[in-house]
Parts: structure tokens; C-alpha cells; sequence
């Protein structure tokens, strides 16, 4: 992989570290479900802002942006992928989000990667081998120990921080069902196309959720410039243009033409990272359990992503 691509996806997670205290900073000002809408109501004008500039672009020319689904299959893929990514997602996201911490969450985001292999076997019937089971099992206790959920103790109260990390473990879901739902609409449709129309599509889904759940104050411009402080700003603007648009669309460009176990190496940024982040400007801290989860949580996302490499170059699935 050039030096230029491995720099460029260090740069993603670096931003990607950063989304759950931005989200934190978001939700200083707005709820869950508003916080949400901004967001990905931003990257879809920053999307529409771009693709004229992408369209005279080397890497993206000819592409399409949109496309119109011409059967019912892909009718259906098209509007479950744009609920389950772009308003699901994003609605138990900022949820688990409100009730957790930034630090928890960046750790339980990289989970993501066997979520989305458990979702693969699921859906698509894709083996499951017993080493990712074990992987997988590893991960989730470190979740459980994270989450203040092992040892058990007998009872459970289902509030605080246990509640939103389940939420925001429940949330991934959406996020690893993109690349599940989006493979077969792959085989006649770029990715550009793709994530265009899901999140055009989601953002309408997104919008009416928050119509239901929260009315229509934050449609009236008088309401968003009166709540909105400088911090909300720049964490809506770091997490909806750069940390969405941005950043997946050189994440898609980079998976084009590269090997996906190669890009996985530089997931494991994300987790470290945001860790530092959420001490650095949060003032969390990790106790001893949680930080023994957090070990367990690495320790199967770097077995996972080692397993992965080993597999591309034997030709052989885990």
C-alpha cells in the first residue's frame, strides 16, 4: 500500500477517535435524536457540495453519485441500508451516547468489524469458523467487564453507563449491515452511487423520526442559532462533513484499490486513540475492570484483524 493511502487512513480513524467527544459536545446543546439529524443532515449537504468537484476529479471520474433502483430487490436493499446506516444507526449512536461515556464508546465501536462478520454469517450464510467464534466471544466479554456487566453479581440495573453501552453495542448493527446489504447492490453500482443514495435516503427516513420523537422546533432556524454554542458547532461540523463525508469517501476510494486486511491494521487506531482523547479532553478514566474489558476488546480486534491478513494471503476464510 502507498505511503500516501496509509496516511490518509490514519488520518480517517484519527478523525473517527474523535467522533464520540464531538458527539459529547453535540449533545451539550441538543438531545440524542436532534444531534443525530444535524449531523448527517450536514454531511448530506457536504456530499452535495463535493460531488460537482468529485465529478472533474481523477479518482472519481464517470462516477455516479445517485442511482435510481430499478427492481424491487433493489428497493428494498436501498431503503433498508439507508434506515439501518444513516437513521438507525445514528438515533441509538447519540442515545447510547447521552448514557455512556466517549472513552467506552470508542472502544465498543471497534467491535464493529465482527459485528460485521457475525451479520455475514446471518444474512449471507457466510462461515462462521470457530476461531471467530472464539474471537467473538472474547470481544464480548471484554464488552461485559467494560460495561460493568461481569462479574456477574445477580440483578442488574439496566441505567447509566451499562444501558448505554448496550445501546451503543446494539447501534453497530447498523453501521456493519452496510457493508452486508451493500455487497449484491455492488455487483452493478459503484460505491459513490451507493452511499449517496443511502444517506439521501436516510436523511428523509432521519427526518421524520425526529418529527415524531421531538416535533418541529429544531426545523425553526430561530431555535437551532439560539442553541447552538461554539462546541456544538465544530462537533457537528467535524462529525458531519469530515467525520462522514470526508472520511468515507477516501475510505471507499482507499478500499478500491487496496486489500481490506491491510486497511483493517489502521482500525485499530480508532479505539487507542479515542481512549486518549476521551481522557484528554473529557477527563474520563477507565477503573481497573473496565480497563481489564478494554485489554480483552483489543485483544480480539487485533487477533481478528491478524486472522484476516493470514487468510488473504492463504486464500483461506476464518
Amino acid at each position: 500500500m502507498p505511503l500516501k493511502t496509509w496516511v490518509g487512513l490514519i488520518l480517517c480513524n484519527m478523525v473517527w477517535a474523535l467522533n464520540p467527544v464531538m458527539g459529547k459536545w453535540v449533545l451539550l446543546d441538543f438531545s440524542p435524536p436532534q444531534g443525530a439529524w444535524l449531523r448527517y443532515f450536514l454531511a448530506l449537504l457536504g456530499y452535495g457540495a463535493l460531488v460537482p468537484i468529485l465529478r472533474k476529479s481523477r479518482e472519481f471520474k464517470g462516477h455516479k453519485f445517485y442511482f435510481n433502483p430499478k427492481s424491487g430487490t433493489e428497493r428494498a436493499l436501498i431503503w433498508t441500508l439507508a434506515f439501518m446506516t444513516f437513521c438507525y444507526s445514528p438515533l441509538t449512536q447519540m442515545v447510547g451516547l447521552a448514557s455512556s461515556h466517549a472513552t467506552e464508546n470508542s472502544l465498543i465501536i471497534a467491535m464493529e468489524p465482527l459485528m460485521t462478520v457475525a451479520l455475514a454469517w446471518i444474512f449471507l450464510g457466510e462461515r462462521l469458523g470457530l476461531k471467530m467464534v472464539l474471537i467473538f466471544s472474547l470481544a464480548l466479554s471484554g464488552f461485559g467487564f467494560l460495561s460493568d456487566l461481569l462479574p456477574w453479581k445477580g440483578g442488574l440495573a439496566f441505567e447509566g453507563h451499562i444501558r448505554g453501552n448496550v445501546i451503543l453495542l446494539l447501534s453497530l448493527l447498523g453501521e456493519a449491515s452496510y457493508s452486508v446489504l451493500s455487497r449484491k447492490l455492488m455487483r452493478k453500482h459503484e460505491a459513490t452511487e451507493i452511499f449517496g443514495s443511502a444517506l439521501l435516503l436516510g436523511v428523509v427516513l432521519l427526518t421524520f423520526s425526529v418529527l415524531f420523537l421531538q416535533g418541529t422546533a429544531i426545523f425553526h432556524p430561530a431555535f437551532f442559532i439560539s442553541t447552538l454554542t461554539f462546541k456544538s458547532l465544530f462537533g457537528l461540523i467535524w462529525l458531519g462533513p469530515i467525520g462522514t463525508t470526508l472520511s468515507y469517501l477516501y475510505w471507499m476510494v482507499a478500499l478500491k484499490s487496496n486489500q481490506i486486511a491491510g486497511l483493517a491494521l489502521t482500525l485499530f487506531i480508532q479505539p487507542v486513540l479515542g481512549a486518549f482523547f476521551g481522557r484528554m479532553f473529557l477527563g474520563e478514566k477507565l477503573e481497573l475492570r473496565q480497563g481489564f474489558g478494554a485489554g480483552l476488546i483489543l485483544a480480539a480486534v487485533v487477533i481478528f484483524i491478524w486472522a484476516e491478513i493470514r487468510s488473504t494471503k492463504s486464500g483461506l476464510k476464518v
